[in-house]
């Protein structure tokens, strides 16, 4: 083989690697949050409100809304009886860096209610030292 051509495969070789271990990382990452959002489902689902705002950055700070006002929010719509169902239905995720971004797709049931409400929300999210946290959010309307 030419010594041109063993370069050339060199090249290509290590680009490829250097890609999947991109690839590979971004992935992880992704699940990561993909994880975090599984749990806070689960979580809700069970009434555990404190287990949910576990899950939001200490420094939450989103459209005028504060830590502690997200974490008033959060009791008022998780508590034990509340929700007959909470499934996450898709999750689309985005993450770059320490910053992520997600599409989720809920749907809700609760208790007083017999029939399903669909729910869509983008979330903010930030890598800290104890992982992934909501760092913001927002509704889409329902169409």
């Amino acid at each position: 083989m030419r010594f041109g051509l063993k370069v050339g495969i060199a090249v290509a070789v290590i680009f490829t690697a250097a890609m999947g271990i991109i690839v590979f990382s971004r992935s992880g990452e992704e699940g990561a949050v993909k994880a975090v959002i599984q749990l806070g489902a689960d979580r809700a689902r069970a009434g555990d409100a404190e287990g949910c705002i576990a899950l939001i950055a200490k420094d939450y700070s989103h459209n005028g809304q504060t830590y502690e006002a997200a974490c008033s929010t959060v009791r008022m719509y998780v508590r034990a009886g509340r929700w007959q169902k909470i499934e996450v239905d898709s999750i689309d995720v985005g993450a770059e860096g320490t910053s992520a971004s997600a599409t989720v797709k809920f749907t809700l049931v609760p208790v007083d209610m017999p029939y399903p409400m669909p729910l869509k929300l983008t979330m903010q999210f930030k890598k800290t030292t104890e992982g992934w946290r909501v760092s913001g959010y927002d509704v889409e309307p329902r169409k």
